[in-house]
């Protein structure tokens, strides 16, 4: 049953699959993801996720769970929150026999590429038992979040998981007006910097990912980021 809240419509995604293989490590990015939720708060204008199948292919139980009518075009009006996967993750990981590690992906797990996971309190909730349990079982963890300011309530466990988590956003202009119009909900540029500089300060591994590089920015734009981004000292920037 779909709940309202701050013009959002949220539910619970009934989804079983909770540590899924990914295509990503052709990018470099990870071998697995944990998604804690289908949908997302931000309403990013660039967002691939409503295009892929497990939106696109499930418009009955989204119309089910959150009243969605149009899974595109209401992107960002909806969130179905997957809280079963704090009480899961642990008796998966001490079942699972075989860890896909290529080499690129290196075994990484993604949390979460598909959503924002910590774009609120209640995702981030399941974020926080999704990495203890991956260090728990020494295996890594890559936190994707444009809300690590949100995410720095989870610092102790970050810190407690060493090198098996490294935490980034998505940085890819620093232009307030134009993210504003592209990202319309999600923090700004400077608090999402401003949140990994926090991590950095408490000996977390950090990482920038500039992208999508919006079509209006020239070459002295991008120096901008680069220069801005390297203030913050992350381990790795992807573009």
């Amino acid at each position: 049953m779909a709940s309202v809240g701050e013009n959002v419509r949220t539910g619970h995604d009934p989804t079983e699959a909770v540590l899924s293989k990914s295509g990503l490590h052709e990018k470099h990015l990870c071998d697995y993801v944990v998604n804690v939720a289908t949908g997302c708060r931000h309403g990013c204008k660039f967002c691939y996720v409503p295009s892929t199948p497990p939106i696109r292919t499930r418009p009955d139980m989204l119309q089910e769970e959150a009243d969605v009518e149009n899974p595109q075009k209401e992107w960002g009006q909806y969130v179905l929150y997957r809280d079963d996967i704090k009480d899961r993750i642990g008796g998966i990981l001490d079942r699972k026999r075989t860890w896909k590690s290529t080499d690129n992906g290196c075994g990484v797990v993604g949390i979460s590429f598909a959503t924002d996971c910590y774009m609120d309190g209640r995702a981030g909730g399941i974020t926080r038992e999704v990495v203890r349990s991956l260090a728990e079982h020494d295996r890594y963890a890559r936190v994707l979040t444009r809300n690590p300011i949100l995410a720095l309530q989870d610092e102790d466990i970050f810190r407690q998981a060493g090198e098996h988590v490294t935490i980034g956003s998505s940085i890819s202009c620093l232009d307030g007006d134009q993210v504003s119009a592209i990202e319309p909900r999600a923090p700004s540029p400077e608090l999402r910097l401003r949140g990994l500089e926090k991590f950095n300060d408490f000996g977390v591994n950090t990482y920038v990912s500039m992208s999508p590089t919006y079509p209006t920015m020239d070459r002295e734009d991008m120096r901008d980021v680069l220069k801005r981004v390297g203030e913050v000292d992350p381990d790795v920037v992807f573009h």
